[in-house]
């Protein structure tokens, strides 16, 4: 093909063929990289899961405490286990 005989339109389709081709390949690229990386964080799931413990706490009904002191015995409870949580992704 000569330059001389090339007319606008295949020009535009060609370059619509290149950008759809460049983009397909780039979504295909991000798609197995975002499998690799959930692949990654839930590799040691079921490990982890069957090595933990649960804690369970039971309020009397009749309790007399209010429920600020108990929302803050909660509440650290829950920081304890974040402040912990942070080494299981390096295992």
């Amino acid at each position: 093909m000569e330059i001389t005989s090339l007319n606008p339109t295949v020009i535009l389709i060609t370059l619509l063929t290149v950008f759809a081709t460049i983009g397909g390949v780039v979504i295909l690229v991000c798609g197995i990289g975002y499998v690799g990386l959930l692949w990654l964080r839930n590799r040691n799931r079921e490990s982890i899961s069957l090595n933990s413990t649960l804690l369970q706490i039971t309020v009397p009904r009749d309790n007399d405490t209010k429920i600020d002191a108990a929302e803050q015995i909660f509440s650290s409870i829950v920081s304890i286990r974040r402040a912990s949580s942070s080494d299981r992704f390096y295992t």
